[in-house]
């Protein structure tokens, strides 16, 4: 077995490997979380209880019990389509489909407390694979600090 006190570049790389997992798994549920993916503009981003209105980023409750950062692309009363061409809101195609591994197909008028969330990375892990989403899915952000 390999004994890290007697690598210390090794151990260092340890700590810091366990460091950054950290910060990237462990959301700050009492305050914020930060983003490190491309899917939203990088950085620190608190937690808002106002209302969730078009263009807030949000964190999405997801089945992994880790938010994912994401950006309200339609809201209540606006037409939605989610199909293999891309998602339409209001017959604007605002996002193309990005051939991952699941697509939600669906289209319809947005109801109260539902909404429709994207990433700004092509691959990103959105409504194009989940669909719409309930207000109990989702925690409105505020953009506190940027990163790069």
């Amino acid at each position: 077995m390999l004994k890290l006190n007697h690598h210390p570049k090794l151990f260092k790389v340890f700590v810091l490997f366990v460091f950054f997992q950290f910060l990237l798994f462990f959301p700050f549920k009492e305050i914020g979380l930060i983003n490190f993916t491309s899917s939203v503009p990088r950085g620190f981003y608190f937690f808002d209880d106002g209302q969730i209105t078009k263009n807030d980023y949000v964190a999405v409750l997801n089945m992994y019990n880790y938010p994912l950062v994401k950006k309200i692309i339609a809201v209540p009363g606006d037409k939605y389509v989610l199909s293999l061409s891309g998602v339409y809101i209001n017959d604007v195609l605002i996002g193309k489909y990005n051939g991952g591994p699941t697509v939600n197909i669906d289209e319809g008028i947005l109801k109260k407390n539902e909404y429709i969330v994207l990433g700004e990375n092509v691959k990103s892990y959105d409504s194009r694979h989940f669909g719409k989403l309930s207000v109990n899915d989702l925690l409105k952000l505020k953009r506190f600090c940027k990163g790069k």
